[in-house]
């Protein structure tokens, strides 16, 4: 416990909660004096350079110091220049193999006149429904159709369902 905090320790300050005391000390004058700091020295500051202080692009290489180019007195076109002078380095051009989704998926090899075995069995199947429906007759359901749970539920007998619920 420090000099300060058992000066709080009056019966009348012992009751009150942190907030309040808090509150307390916040609003007391001179309680905690911030130290005093020194004033910073004034740095003129140096002008920024511009388009005529830059080096050339062309001289640019992948450990250049490229900082300069960003000064807002450079010109947007001379910064477009040596960033794309920047990006276009090796290092920045290195794929990671973790790009499932940049391949052109527009251009695909067409089908043309190939019809899979499941299109054709399908264009059979309502070949057969359409004829069964121009007869009158009602469509039977093709073999490769599931069977139905109805259907299955309707032949078995109770003694079957009795047998299914208890094992």
């Amino acid at each position: 416990m420090t000099v300060d905090e058992s000066a709080d320790r009056t019966p009348e300050v012992a009751d009150e909660g942190f907030l309040q005391r808090w509150s307390r000390r916040k609003s007391e004058p001179g309680a905690r004096a911030a130290p005093a700091t020194a004033p910073l020295a004034s740095v003129p500051e140096a002008e920024p350079p511009g388009d005529a202080d830059m080096v050339p692009v062309e001289s640019l290489t992948e450990e250049s110091d490229y900082a300069p180019f960003l000064s807002p007195r450079v010109s947007a076109e001379l910064q477009r220049l040596a960033l794309r002078k920047l990006f276009s380095a090796p290092s920045f051009n290195r794929r990671d193999g973790l790009d499932d989704y940049d391949d052109d998926f527009t251009s695909f090899a067409k089908l043309g006149d190939v019809i899979t075995a499941d299109v054709r069995h399908r264009l059979e199947l309502a070949a057969h429904r359409l004829a069964a429906a121009a007869q009158g007759e009602p469509a039977p359901a093709p073999p490769d159709d599931p069977p139905q749970v109805a259907t299955a539920a309707a032949t078995s007998s109770p003694a079957d369902s009795q047998e299914r619920t208890t094992g």
